[in-house]
């Protein structure tokens, strides 16, 4: 892989995620205003950071080593939810009991993010099978 195409690709896939955390967070905390005993800002800050540290190591990983960027992808997402648990499980034990809503306004970051993140890993995958 060329080093223009890596920087390229790398702008492309860390822009859409800053546009993503920025839009959907926003969103998120314009059209439902409830009370949320987190905030819905840090939560998308805190993934789409780690998003794009995710996404910058998998490009990396992928130029010296393709073959572990399946691995390289696994290894991220421990280490993304054991950074979630250690920074936000604290702030949410302290609450008597987490509402449903609550519960899912914590799920679509996550899920979200991990899509991006599969999009990119497969987008990897599938140029090292094109190569073959």
């Amino acid at each position: 892989m060329q080093k223009s195409s890596l920087v390229r690709r790398l702008l492309i896939f860390n822009g859409i995620i800053v546009l993503v955390a920025v839009l959907m967070g926003f969103l998120q905390s314009i059209l439902f205003n409830w009370n949320l005993p987190f905030s819905v800002i840090s939560l998308y800050a805190f993934f789409g950071i780690s998003s794009i540290f995710i996404v910058t190591g998998l490009e990396l990983l992928y130029t010296v080593m393709p073959n572990n960027t399946g691995y390289g992808f696994l290894v991220g997402m421990f280490i993304k939810m054991g950074l979630f648990m250690m920074i936000f499980y604290s702030k949410m034990l302290e609450l008597k009991s987490i509402l449903l809503l609550d519960k899912i306004f914590i799920l679509i970051p996550l899920f979200v993010f991990l899509i991006l993140e599969t999009l990119v890993v497969s987008n990897l995958l599938m140029q090292k099978t094109d190569k073959q």
